[in-house]
């Protein structure tokens, strides 16, 4: 018996097919790029969590990073509502993709001069872009809203 269980442990532990359904994997990136984004655009957008709002986050970034202060506002609604789309899985891979795009030009912008998170550096938003850019090519599966909804409207046609 014990052998059993030890030759089943190893085939599982040794294995290249996934251990979790598509649909549980796809989950799992998207929920937490949902949690940083929601923290950090909620920061951006509404000063929680010892933010400063989404007018002082423009400002700050047109004033420090020379970015326009419209685009200081697209950051902060793209990191926000794309986060809560991501959460829910609605809209999932336009969600996915707007994150994506705000990281790539957080690193263009902000942090190309290192790699290093100590150093001010890319490593943490190419975390964001990567873990994005799974969630976009994975899409929602089928524990989402994008699941009902366009369910419903291909069972129609």
């Amino acid at each position: 018996m014990i052998n059993f269980i030890i030759k089943n442990i190893m085939r599982k532990l040794f294995s290249t097919s996934s251990l979790l359904s598509n649909d549980i994997l796809s989950l799992f990136p998207r929920l937490i790029l949902a949690l940083v984004f929601i923290f950090h655009g909620g920061q951006k957008m509404f000063g929680w969590f010892s933010g400063h709002g989404i007018e002082a986050t423009a400002q700050f970034m047109n004033a420090n990073l020379h970015i326009p202060v419209f685009m200081g506002y697209i950051a902060a609604i793209s990191e926000f509502f794309g986060a809560v789309f991501i959460l829910f899985g609605l809209f999932s891979r336009l969600s996915a993709l707007a994150l994506g795009f705000t990281m790539i030009m957080a690193i263009i912008t902000v942090h190309s001069n290192a790699f290093l998170m100590s150093e001010g550096g890319m490593e943490y938003p190419l975390t964001l872009l990567f873990m994005a850019i799974i969630s976009f090519i994975a899409g929602p599966g089928k524990i989402s809203l994008d699941s009902v909804i366009f369910k419903k409207c291909s069972s129609k046609e």
